[in-house]
């Protein structure tokens, strides 16, 4: 028999009459946002295969050379705090003991014992390497000068004489 269901149906006739009600004023009433959020959303696609993506894959690689070579890096800002900084002979990471400006004699052809210094003086591999840096400086790189004198354990007085050239300039 159908007329138990229709009289349930009938009962819910008003709450369903109010539900449309509320959902043709939801209607009326938010047409234009979701019309000015639609408009807004227009080409978002294109803009994110098109700038973003790229943009984020790009990140995505500089990241990964970043995390490739993070131990490179960390080293290179030590060392570079030692010998840019005009505060300190170590830098600002030397304020902390960080900075380790460590090389080997073998690596520039010397034997082991060209590490040592002798009688308080500078070892043959420091005054090598800041022989090295005045020619630079003296020959091509100013800013050699500042690697030179900046970098601890160098003899603090120049190694290499001035040219005849230099001697009466000041």
């Amino acid at each position: 028999d159908a007329r138990p269901v229709a009289a349930r149906l009938r009962a819910t006739l008003p709450a369903l009459d109010r539900f449309v009600g509320v959902a043709a004023r939801v209607v009326r009433d938010g047409r234009r946002p979701a019309g000015l959020l639609a408009k807004g959303l227009a080409g978002q696609a294109e803009l994110i295969a098109n700038d973003q993506k790229p943009a984020l894959q790009e990140l995505i690689g500089l990241v990964g050379l970043l995390e490739r070579n993070r131990k490179g890096i960390v080293q290179f800002a030590r060392n570079l705090s030692g010998e840019t900084s005009i505060n300190r002979r170590a830098g600002t990471y030397g304020q902390f003991q960080v900075t380790q400006f460590e090389t080997s004699p073998q690596a520039f052809g010397f034997g082991p014992s060209a590490a040592r210094g002798r009688d308080g003086r500078p070892s043959l591999l420091a005054r090598s390497l800041a022989e090295m840096l005045e020619r630079v400086c003296r020959d091509s790189n100013p800013a050699a000068c500042l690697v030179r004198f900046q970098t601890p354990g160098l003899p603090d007085a120049p190694i290499l004489s001035p040219r005849p050239s230099e001697e009466g300039e000041g």
